[in-house]
């Protein structure tokens, strides 16, 4: 029970649900800010009656049914005794009002369906899961009432080369076995266009370890310019074909760090190896 409506002679006007549609967006849309346009299926306002799903000159009546309260109470007998609940009127919709002339287009909802077009603006530094209102474009009133709201759920696509975690970025970076012994500087392509990162490798470096950046990963949302890191993992990769003076470099590399890799240095490698020790 409870009378809605009631004295006030008339229902309250129905607003429009909210609605949702998921948006896919690459990380490069993300990092930058962009605008995309979405198209999607919604009851809009009726163009013909604009909204208030009645013809030119029809008026507006108290439902008979209800008595203008939007609602009808039936009343069930069970073993517990008679069960009084309310409903929306069938008649009038929950509207309180019939009309005399209702929209030939909308049979006086005030709605129709329409296929929509809409621009979304994303906002840089966005991520998956986060959504965006759009206030009044979700499905429209029940005549001429105010529409719900579009709810765009943002996923952002997986990358090639980055992985996202918060606003840091990461990525892995190659290197050869003297590279990550002696030291060397490795650049790569940002997520900004015409970008580059320049990950500095220090001398020693093992496998696995990692290279930080600041500022170099995703813009933070609404951070006024600021961003998260970019972290490398550095992958050394030995390789798997030598000719003989590179092999014969790191056999001399190998005796001199007292190692026995497989083959024999001959003896005028070690003889000149021992000099170069003297001369040094």
């Amino acid at each position: 029970g409870g009378g809605r409506g009631g004295s006030r002679g008339g229902a309250q006007r129905r607003r429009g649900r909210d609605m949702a549609i998921s948006l896919t967006i690459s990380l490069e849309d993300a990092a930058l800010g962009c605008k995309k346009t979405i198209s999607y299926d919604r009851l809009a306002p009726c163009k013909h009656c604009k909204g208030s799903g009645r013809e030119k000159g029809a008026e507006g009546k108290q439902c008979p049914r209800c008595h203008g309260t939007g609602y009808v109470t039936t009343v069930q007998r069970s073993f517990l005794g008679q069960v009084q609940s309310s409903s929306p009127c069938p008649d009038c919709h929950g509207e309180g009002t019939v009309i005399d002339k209702p929209c030939k287009y909308c049979h006086g909802e005030g709605r129709t369906s329409e296929h929509e077009k809409l621009e979304v603006e994303i906002p840089a530094g966005v991520s998956t899961g986060q959504q965006l209102r759009q206030p009044s474009f979700g499905e429209a009133g029940f005549r001429g009432a105010e529409s719900g709201d579009l709810i765009v759920n943002v996923v952002v696509d997986d990358h090639e080369r980055f992985q996202r975690s918060g606003d840091d970025l990461f990525c892995a970076i190659d290197v050869s076995i003297s590279q990550a012994a002696l030291g060397t500087t490795v650049s790569v392509d940002g997520i900004l266009p015409d970008e580059k990162i320049d990950f500095h490798v220090k001398p020693g470096t093992q496998p696995g370890d990692t290279v930080t950046v600041e500022a170099k990963g995703m813009p933070r949302l609404g951070g006024g310019g600021s961003r998260g890191r970019a972290i490398a993992q550095v992958r050394v990769v030995v390789p798997t074909k030598l000719n003989a003076a590179q092999r014969k470099a790191l056999e001399l590399f190998a005796y001199e760090m007292g190692e026995k890799p497989d083959g024999k240095l001959s003896v005028g490698d070690r003889v000149r190896a021992a000099i170069d020790d003297v001369l040094e």
